[in-house]
């Protein structure tokens, strides 16, 4: 279940949502800013009023402009929202965090070139760093 990001994905709600809301709607062709989701697959999204209050909200389903989503995310509050609030992707720490789960590490110490192998576990993926100095 990865974490979906893009770039400039910015809207503004199409209507307004109360406090409950399970779905949301953004303005008339913007969806397609966002990233499109399948199967257990997700994005964050901050939804954000101008004054202070934000709300960061899992979105598990997009169909054109209107979004499925669970609602008072990585330690934010479910709010009541008026039309025009900003609907955006931004970084989050939970974003962070879930790419940082998605991801992997195998960090080995060379202290002599050559004087190990690589081992690769099952499932990881490879990130190569190569640090030279004393």
């Amino acid at each position: 279940m990865p974490a979906l990001y893009t770039n400039q994905a910015t809207s503004t709600l199409a209507a307004g949502i109360s406090n409950s809301a399970t779905t949301l709607s953004v303005q008339s062709g913007h969806g397609a800013r966002f990233p499109a989701i399948t199967g257990s697959d997700y994005f964050l999204a901050t939804i954000d009023n101008g004054q202070g209050s934000v709300e960061i909200v899992k979105v598990t389903g997009r169909s054109t402009d209107a979004f499925t989503v669970v609602r008072a995310q990585d330690g934010t509050g479910a709010l009541a929202f008026s039309a025009g609030a900003v609907v955006e992707i931004r970084v989050t720490r939970a974003l962070l965090d879930a790419i940082k789960a998605d991801v992997s590490v195998n960090i080995q110490d060379f202290s002599t070139v050559g004087s190990s192998t690589w081992t690769k576990p099952a499932g990881a993926k490879w990130i190569q760093l190569v640090m030279y100095g004393g």
